[in-house]
């Protein structure tokens, strides 16, 4: 018998209670996110938000500015594939910062996505059983934890598409059992890839598969896991022309963090979810006495802060109550803790990921607890509905109480936090290097903070977002990828120009009469023979695109063997493999879209 036919299903919501949730997203999340979008919205932040609007940016001045396909990346590590980039966004939920530009843009992208996930983790929870106020309150602990404000304030708005989860998990629990929808699951796994981050990808698989091997263990129903795998099969089809360029750039620049994190110990995951006060500028003493290690370093709140407060006594509660899908939830739920706890666990799961595909170049397992979180913000709300269960006529009021205190008291966590996040005044964090409009690289910037520029900075990175805006590129920048770097940059003792012909007879000097990121026209003076150098990192798909006879030779830069009767060469990125992946992605968008509305099961 199916685990769940003793449970009478979930009411359908109303009509009004979609319009009150609808004004209640948009609200609640104006406040929780108050600090942001209401004081100096247009301010910068510190850490990794310089080079998360720096990716944004790239996109942005590539398609706004040049009116090209964002292929090529030049301000940033001396040129490297900008479609290849894990941390490149295309997502639609960006359309702001082509409106309002990268700063501001971003931040209401942000607003955005609190409201979709506050929006489908409520529907989750009615689908599930939960009435009006329970369903809130888990929505609340989803979109006000404390996981995401720390994030916020190192600057991770990249990973703000986590918000698609509960619709992820609404679709899976929903229709598991209809292959028919897998194009709708693989759309929405499309939306989460696509915002810059490829974690958020290998994270949601896990909690999927273990979910789709529960019900076909337990239940004996292997459909569900199919329904998996066919949205996997469809996601990657949609996503090709990011899918392909971006595993040749892994692959070729790859990384190992194996090793570096041990993950949550008992105490670490009890400070993380009651001590509202873990930030970047301030962990408690105590939380660093339970140690949570990168090599010989605590490793940064971002990364573990967790803080639930009333909320996780609610999400204890929930743990006993009765409701659809239980089983299956709480196994996933099990299997996330294993891997967030890693060496602390009785099974260290995590590391045994480690040795697969795509997981091997993961940092951490902590982030693993962006899944946690959902299943967790669940059991709260059952723990509210339990607690309401226990006033008959009086539940609902307890309910809605309930519901409240946690808002408040997640909002008003978490509001010090947010304010910190970004304090950078614009003014503030112009690049020190004056620009004539022209593009020139820098062999090295600084970094900036509410002062000013200065030397040094909490990571030892450097500052890339404020050149870009200038149309100058940065060398040496913050970069999770190893790249090596053979492009020079002014204050380099080998910098030669940003285009150079090397003679017999040593360097000369080359004009560059036509740029853009994808296409680059130089032109020098006849009569000499060597080799023409554009100025950045070689890659494969650099080519010769203009009327000239040459051609493009491997080399450490971007390279061209020229004769004396050579003047010009006119360069262009173009990666023939992105472009073969835009055609799958085309052909596949296009199948699903006529698939869902033909299909009389959509109806």
């Amino acid at each position: 018998m199916n685990a769940n036919t003793s449970y009478a299903p979930p009411e359908t919501p109303t009509a009004k209670e979609y319009k009150i949730i609808v004004g209640l997203s948009l609200l609640l999340n104006a406040v929780y996110l108050a600090p942001v979008l209401f004081i100096g919205i247009g301010n910068l932040g510190q850490f990794d938000s310089d080079p998360t609007f720096f990716y944004i940016e790239a996109v942005r001045r590539t398609i706004m500015d040049y009116g090209q396909f964002p292929g090529w990346d030049p301000w940033h590590m001396g040129g490297m594939p900008l479609i290849g980039s894990p941390h490149t966004p295309f997502s639609p939920f960006y359309f702001p910062v082509f409106i309002f530009g990268t700063v501001i843009g971003a931040k209401m992208a942000l607003f955005l996505m609190h409201v979709v996930g506050f929006g489908g983790t409520w529907l989750l929870g009615r689908r599930l059983g939960l009435q009006m106020a329970p369903a809130l309150a888990a929505a609340s602990v989803w979109s006000f934890s404390g996981m995401h404000a720390v994030q916020i304030q190192a600057g991770w708005l990249l990973f703000s598409h986590i918000h698609l989860y509960p619709w992820i998990f609404l679709i899976y629990i929903s229709w598991r059992n209809d292959l028919y929808k897998t194009p709708i699951m693989a759309l929405v796994l499309s939306l989460t890839l696509l915002g810059g981050s490829a974690h958020t990808i290998p994270v949601i698989f896990l909690p999927l598969g273990a979910m789709g091997l529960y019900w076909l263990v337990v239940e004996r129903n292997p459909r569900p896991l199919a329904f998996f795998v066919v949205s996997v099969l469809l996601f990657t089809l949609l996503c090709m022309f990011k899918v392909i360029p971006t595993y040749l750039w892994v692959t070729s620049n790859p990384r190992n963090f194996e090793g570096l994190v041990e993950g949550y110990s008992a105490a670490a995951l009890f400070w993380s979810l009651f001590d509202h006060t873990i930030e970047l500028y301030s962990n408690p003493s105590r939380l660093f006495s339970t140690g949570i290690k990168f090599g010989t370093m605590i490793y940064p709140a971002p990364e573990f802060g967790f803080y639930a407060g009333i909320a996780a006594l609610f999400a204890v509660a929930g743990v006993f109550e009765r409701f659809l899908h239980r089983g299956v939830l709480l196994f996933a739920f099990f299997v996330l803790l294993l891997v967030v706890m890693d060496a602390y666990a009785p099974i260290p799961l995590w590391s045994l990921l480690k040795k697969f595909p795509v997981y091997e170049a993961m940092r951490v397992p902590m982030r693993f607890r962006w899944a946690l979180l959902l299943i967790f913000a669940l059991l709260a709300g059952f723990g509210v509905k339990k607690l309401s269960s226990l006033f008959a006529d009086r539940g609902k009021a307890v309910a809605a109480a309930a519901f409240v205190v946690v808002a408040l008291n997640l909002i008003f966590a978490s509001w010090p936090i947010l304010y910190n996040s970004f304090r950078v005044p614009p003014e503030k964090a112009q690049a020190p290097v004056q620009s004539t409009g022209a593009y020139f690289q820098v062999w090295e910037s600084g970094w900036y903070d509410e002062q000013g520029w200065t030397d040094t900075s909490f990571f030892g990175q450097v500052s890339i977002f404020p050149y870009i805006l200038k149309n100058i590129g940065v060398t040496l920048g913050p970069e999770a990828l190893n790249l090596r770097i053979y492009s020079r940059g002014r204050g380099a003792p080998d910098y030669h120009g940003e285009a150079f012909l090397h003679t017999p007879d040593g360097f000369r000097e080359a004009s560059i009469v036509e740029w853009s990121p994808n296409r680059v026209s130089i032109v020098w003076e006849k009569g000499v023979r060597g080799d023409l150098y554009l100025n950045q990192n070689y890659f494969p798909d650099w080519n010769v695109c203009g009327p000239e006879k040459l051609s493009v030779v491997p080399k450490r830069l971007v390279r061209v063997p020229i004769t004396e009767r050579d003047g010009s060469v006119t360069l262009c990125y173009r990666a023939p493999y992105a472009y073969a992946g835009i055609i799958i992605s085309v052909l596949s968008l296009l199948a699903c879209v006529v698939f869902i509305f033909k299909n009389s099961r959509f109806k």
